[in-house]
């Protein structure tokens, strides 16, 4: 028989501001895809504003030396990893060539990144506006206007040279987020009194925190990461015009804690 019940919802919490940045990349990344499948006029606005959101999120960091910086210090715990008698060398050459291609790839992306894109006055004008509600409609940018009314398979092809200059930085945050997510099996945990708190080991570097529970479990986490620990409280999703409040119940779930 086959299950057909619904996946358990994961929560992450990153440990650092490099790993918090990738989530938001692959977050956006899969959102962008959504969209741009939706061939529609909704559907192409809903791309674009995802678009400059990347755009607005790249430009806050020199994402290319934030990139070349977590390959280099994997790269350096991998040449410790080497040296382990029980290191499966076979497979760590494996992974260090991934993590020099990647850093190559990192190594050659354009700054800024997003620089073809500055000499657009349409979307120029469209991030400057989208910020206030409302105004990127046609009477307040008649050019985004007039663009969006041609047709839709221009569309497709214009926003996709927009966004393949991105493609490294994507699939690099994405390899290192699935090596962090897979670094770490999930372990059954309770919370009593809806409060759960564990040290973190000062010698070991955390790079995520993850969270399983059922997809019908009426508590959701909020995590709190500190330098020696992280904490847990679990809250009630009550009615959406109720402030959550913490559970006093007994909250079963599953942790998992990712170094690498």
């Amino acid at each position: 028989m086959n299950d057909t019940s619904p996946p358990p919802l994961i929560y992450e919490q990153a440990v650092n501001e490099r790993m918090r940045t990738f989530l938001r990349i692959d977050f956006l990344a899969r959102q962008f895809d959504y969209h741009y499948a939706q061939p529609s006029l909704w559907g192409t606005r809903a791309t674009v504003a995802t678009l400059l959101e990347f755009v607005s999120l790249i430009s806050r960091h020199n994402i290319k030396v934030e990139l070349i910086r977590e390959l280099d210090q994997r790269l350096a715990w991998l040449e410790m990893l080497s040296s382990s008698d029980n290191a499966d060398l076979d497979l760590l050459k494996e992974i260090v060539e991934l993590h020099q291609n990647l850093r190559d790839d990192a190594h050659s992306l354009q700054y800024p990144v997003h620089q073809h894109l500055t000499r657009h006055d349409m979307l120029n004008t469209v991030s400057q506006r989208i910020r206030m509600p409302g105004c990127t409609s046609e009477t307040d940018i008649p050019l985004y206007h007039n663009w969006l009314a041609s047709r839709q398979t221009d569309h497709a092809a214009q926003l996709h040279q927009w966004y393949e200059p991105f493609a490294p930085i994507i699939q690099i945050a994405r390899t290192v987020l699935e090596m962090v997510r897979n670094s770490a099996s999930f372990a059954p945990e309770t919370a009593k009194d809806g409060w759960f708190e564990q040290a973190l080991d000062p010698g070991r570097i955390h790079q995520m925190i993850r969270i399983r529970m059922p997809t019908d479990s009426k508590f959701y986490p909020e995590i709190s990461i500190g330098k020696r620990s992280f904490s847990i409280v679990f809250r009630e999703g009550s009615a959406l015009d109720q402030r959550p409040t913490q559970t006093t119940q007994e909250v079963k779930f599953e942790l998992a804690c990712c170094l690498f």
